[in-house]
């Protein structure tokens, strides 16, 4: 409830006179604080698109942890809503956030609260803006994962017993599964949702480019192995890369492979 609250108050508006900007602000930056979380541990599972929104799943230390992340568009907030409650609400939900997401930072030797990149955010920079340094000083990015000290399994002796072996399959497949997108170079098209591909693409390794200043990598490197557009023609294309449709990146996840490009190219339904 907390993290869809919070997710949910950070899509609002900020001039509106029934709740202080304050609260939008804040969201934003908690919200984006625990995604870049998800992406620096791995942690996320799967990915659900409904009409509600994008619904996203992930194991945090062991506890299957569900949200869902309202879709983006301009609105008008209904008349009849007491936001004096919602704020109410709000406010435990963002001190409550504070505090897990200290402690998640924390698990990975992370300073908490991490510091943010003024001129990255400017220009648009997404989960990028926030700069992740750890406890010794020494400063990381989100394509470089980060697992708990204590996530590993100990079996000592018991390397022949089944139960451990089937513990070790299933700890090597979830690593696979962590580095889906390794090696994979994401351009993101204009009309695409660009926070929740680079937040998902950058879960299982990938990286990811669009058009703008903050981007690392432009519309014409030849490093770009997909590039997502959710139009039925290109002007321009490249033979050396695959042009796919969003629903590509969040099946692979789902699919937990690699799935052919051909259903997925632009223009098929």
């Amino acid at each position: 409830d907390a993290l869809s609250f919070v997710h949910l108050f950070a899509t609002f508006p900020t001039a509106h006179r029934s709740y202080d900007a304050t609260h939008i602000h804040l969201c934003q930056r908690l919200s984006r604080e625990f995604q870049a979380y998800i992406a620096r541990s791995r942690s996320l599972r799967r990915v659900f698109i409904s009409i509600k929104g994008f619904y996203f799943q992930a194991e945090v230390m062991g506890e299957t942890v569900t949200w869902v992340v309202p879709f983006r568009f301009a609105q008008e907030l209904p008349t009849e809503v007491d936001y004096r409650i919602m704020t109410t609400f709000v406010q435990f939900y963002e001190t409550l956030l504070k505090f897990v997401n200290f402690k998640l930072y924390h698990s990975l030797g992370l300073l908490y609260p991490p510091t943010v990149d003024e001129k990255m955010e400017a220009e648009g920079g997404g989960l990028r803006t926030l700069v992740l340094k750890a406890m010794d000083g020494s400063q990381g990015d989100l394509t470089t994962p980060t697992t708990r000290e204590d996530s590993a399994i100990g079996t000592g002796d018991f390397e022949d017993v089944p139960e451990v072996q089937t513990m070790r399959e299933e700890e090597r497949k979830r690593e696979q599964v962590q580095r889906l997108f390794v090696g994979k170079k994401f351009f993101l098209g204009r009309e695409v949702p660009r926070d929740v591909l680079e937040f998902v693409i950058l879960s299982f390794g990938g990286d990811v480019g669009w058009e703008g200043d903050a981007s690392s990598f432009s519309v014409d490197s030849e490093d770009i192995t997909h590039q997502v557009v959710d139009r039925p023609t290109q002007n321009l294309r490249f033979l050396s890369r695959c042009y796919i449709q969003p629903q590509w990146v969040f099946d692979c996840i789902n699919a937990q492979i690699l799935l052919p490009p051909g259903p997925y190219a632009p223009g098929t339904t």
